[in-house]
């Protein structure tokens, strides 16, 4: 068993705390699903349909414009400072890093 401070202790904390929000593992998924940079708000639209188990034509630009609010000022900076996705704030775009792959043996049976 890991002692307390182990870094691989510190890597599964990392881990479970990234993939903890529902919100989190939707970018990962949406990211995954696209495969390429994606602008912000385009993830956005994607997770706000997810969410209200719903299809685009019945999703208030409202709801949109709250999930990338949040995506903008929590979940994408917690994701990029875990360097698991990449943001570019000019161009206002994300993408999977490489690093995401480490996440994906947890990300399959969280996400489905």
């Amino acid at each position: 068993m890991a002692e307390r401070g182990d870094p691989d202790e510190q890597s599964f904390d990392v881990v479970f705390d990234l993939l903890a929000n529902q919100r989190r593992r939707y970018v990962l998924r949406c990211l995954q699903k696209f495969e390429d940079r994606i602008a912000l708000t385009d993830v956005a639209d994607e997770i706000a349909r997810w969410e209200n188990e719903t299809n685009h034509m019945d999703i208030s630009e409202e709801e949109v414009e709250r999930v990338a609010t949040s995506l903008y000022h929590v979940h994408i900076p917690k994701l990029a400072d875990a360097d698991v996705v990449e943001y570019d704030q000019e161009q206002n775009v994300v993408a999977l890093s490489k690093n995401a792959e480490q996440l994906e043996p947890f990300l399959v049976s969280v996400t489905e």
